[in-house]
């Protein structure tokens, strides 16, 4: 398909001659490639430790033989980088995301996924590195949590009970 060259007009003076042609452009593109609205999303898949790029977006990584470790790169060249990482295999083997040296990932040095499909979403502000989404959750915070409301719990039915007792 090709779109017609066309001239435009603005108060007289032609702005531009433009030609679009779609066919050709999509030649250049990869077969293997999937578009949506114009973006790329580019994945790979790792089995083994790994360092991130400023190419990556999108990482699979297949623990099945051996845990992994995926190492993020220093906050001071990734400001504005989002990536992906997604455990995908279901073994018992760990896929360990690393901060690069004493750099942590919302306060913490290494995120460990140890589920199938788990994954995570973290950017980098220039500065830090943040956890922005995904279906990764801190085990030991949510065992905490459930313990704080159990006990919390436990304590008021033990007033409810003394009230009880008090009214025989």
């Amino acid at each position: 398909m090709r779109i017609p060259e066309f001239r435009e007009e603005i108060q007289g003076r032609p702005i531009s001659r433009v030609s679009l042609d779609l066919d050709r452009r999509a030649e250049l593109l990869p077969t293997s490639s999937k578009w949506y609205t114009g973006i790329k999303f580019v994945s790979t898949e790792k089995t083994s430790n790994y360092t991130v790029t400023d190419s990556d977006l999108i990482i699979y990584v297949d623990a099945t033989s051996s845990p992994a470790t995926i190492t993020l790169p220093a906050v001071a060249d990734s400001g504005g980088h989002v990536f992906y990482i997604k455990k995908i295999d279901g073994s018992n083997n760990a896929v360990t995301i690393d901060a690069d040296g004493t750099e942590t990932i919302d306060g913490e040095q290494s995120i460990e996924m140890n589920l199938q499909y788990q994954y995570i979403m973290v950017h980098c502000d220039g500065d830090e590195w943040f956890i922005l989404g995904g279906e990764y959750v801190k085990m030991e915070d949510l065992l905490q949590k459930l313990l704080e409301e159990q006990q919390e719990t436990t304590k008021k039915l033990g007033e409810i009970n003394e009230k009880l007792e008090a009214l025989d």
